[in-house]
């Protein structure tokens, strides 16, 4: 009995975690490509671990600085398998990690689940580049149980830059040749994820994206953090709207975990995790979930949605900006 009521907690504890995060891999990457090498820096957040490890955090949805540091020293297999290169062959480039930091971990003995995103973790790689190499094609295939993944990759040439804050996903590799001088102007960070949850009582908004995309839309500059964190939650409840059963409700919380804490504020590559929750009253039958603000610097987001179980995509634009869908209610008649 007591076995039983254990594993239904456990399973429970997994399904709240797994709600309350947003289930999507960050990384950043910084490539130097050399005479006899190509370095690659990766950059992640403890927040990954969750998504490839099977960490059980405890009843106030905290893990220990040991669970985290082993998980982080396994995932180093992980990111030697989710980061490749090929050649115009299509054979891979032998690969070695060198070395790994986790210094960020070692700050506390326990880390609140839900700011795991605070603590980077760094693994570097070297890929073996042979003189008969011409093509380099930069693949990343971070992925588990169908969960997306982004990386922002950036390229150089015996440290000079080449690329910068190239979108790398597992069906969108980057092609550069070995000799390139130059590949135009870097482009800026300008993307948003976005993870919609539905449920008969719920709709979860998860937003994830650089601050510098975030101060775009807010004027926050010279701001004192807590009055920042008030004009953000104001835009956010402005323009992420939710409809159901053809009447509009109000977030019940909108929650902001920003990576650096007040020093974010001032990192414009930092990352902002946005939650915003919508309790129901009613069973929602019609629902309508929109975004109301774009600009020049995002001009449209892709959006996952967990939709009572099914996963579908929805591409909020200008002309697109909401994602709607009808349910009919089933009623069970008696005697059948």
């Amino acid at each position: 009995m007591k076995l039983t009521i254990t594993l239904i907690l456990l399973f429970i504890q997994r399904a709240v975690l797994a709600n309350s995060i947003h289930p999507v891999s960050i990384t950043w990457a910084n490539a130097d490509i050399q005479d006899h090498k190509v370095s690659l820096s990766v950059k992640t957040t403890a927040e990954d671990l969750l998504y490839f490890h099977p960490l059980s955090p405890d009843s106030l949805f905290r893990l220990s600085q040991a669970a985290l540091m082993d998980a982080a020293r396994q995932h180093s297999t992980i990111i030697k398998s989710g980061f490749f290169i090929l050649d115009q062959n299509k054979d891979r480039l032998p690969v070695t990690i060198v070395s790994s930091n986790f210094n960020s971990l070692k700050s506390k003995k326990e880390f609140d689940v839900m700011e795991l995103l605070k603590y980077p973790l760094y693994y570097k790689m070297e890929f073996e580049l042979a003189d008969n190499i011409d093509l380099l094609v930069f693949h990343q295939a971070l992925s588990e149980s169908g969960l997306p993944s982004v990386c922002l990759l950036s390229i150089s040439k015996n440290t000079n830059s080449l690329v910068q804050n190239i979108e790398l996903s597992e069906h969108q590799p980057f092609s550069i040749g070995r000799d390139a001088v130059s590949i135009g102007s870097p482009s800026e960070v300008n993307f948003m994820l976005s993870y919609i949850t539905l449920t008969d009582t719920e709709v979860l908004h998860e937003l994830t994206l650089p601050m510098a995309l975030l101060k775009t839309f807010v004027s926050i500059k010279d701001k004192e953090f807590n009055e920042a964190v008030k004009i953000i939650e104001g835009f956010i409840e402005e323009n992420s709207t939710v409809e159901v059963n053809k009447s509009t409700i109000d977030p019940d919380a909108i929650t902001l975990v920003f990576q650096n804490e007040t020093e974010a504020l001032m990192n414009d590559q930092s990352l902002v995790n946005i939650r915003v929750a919508y309790n129901l009253k009613s069973f929602p039958n019609e629902i309508g979930i929109s975004w109301n603000s774009f600009n020049w610097k995002m001009r449209w987001f892709k959006s996952l949605i967990d939709a009572f179980g099914t996963q579908v995509e929805h591409n909020f634009s200008r002309f697109q900006p909401r994602f709607e869908m009808k349910r009919e209610m089933k009623l069970k008649k008696e005697g059948n």
